[in-house]
Parts: C-alpha cells; structure tokens; sequence
C-alpha cells in the first residue's frame, strides 16, 4: 500500500507540468488524467485493504475454541495461587516416552 502511494505520488509530480513527459513515462496524456487514475487506483486500494481486514475478522470469529466437554466453556487456564510454575514436556512417541517420564518425576 505504501509502495503504491509512493508511486501514485510520482505520477502526479510527473504529469504536473509536463505532459509529453507524463505519456512517455506513465502512458497518460494529461495531468487531470493522471489524478483521476491516482484517485481510482487510491479508492481499489481502500476497498482491497477494507475486504482483507473484514476477511481476517470473519476468519477469527469462526476459528473453533477449546470447550470443556463437561461444562461447554473455555478452559481456564490461569495457574492457581498455590501454584508457582508450569511446564510441558512434550517428546517423540516412539522415542522420548521412557526419558520424558523420567524427567518428570525428577521435577515432581
């Protein structure tokens, strides 16, 4: 978007006074029409911006959430006073079973 604003900006500077200039370079034939073109190409930008934003919105509403299955809420996942830390130790299936054990028992 900020590319696009930069260039936009360069073709309003360009087709300001010279308007051979501006069709050799841009292909536009006149400065009026080099700011009608920023101006669309300014409006298709907004509205392509508006429809990503509201795009990644639905998309976050819909996402699926962790629930509880006995009371149908989110977990809460907050450490108990009582408690100081946490960890998850996390391994291989077929390889780290017996040594993950071990490390936990260790820090029990």
């Amino acid at each position: 978007l900020l590319t696009c604003c930069f260039c936009l900006g360069a073709v309003i500077q360009l087709c300001g006074d010279d308007n051979d200039l501006c069709y050799q370079l841009v292909g536009i034939q006149s400065g009026r029409r080099a700011s009608e073109f920023v101006v669309v190409l300014t409006v298709a930008m907004l509205v392509a911006s508006l429809l990503i934003v509201f795009f990644k919105t639905a998309t976050a509403v819909r996402a699926p959430t962790l629930r509880l299955v006995s009371t149908g809420r989110a977990p809460i996942l907050e450490l108990p006073a009582a408690c100081h830390f946490h960890a998850f130790i996390s391994h291989a299936w077929g390889t780290g079973q017996d040594q993950t054990h071990t490390v936990v028992r260790q820090l029990q």
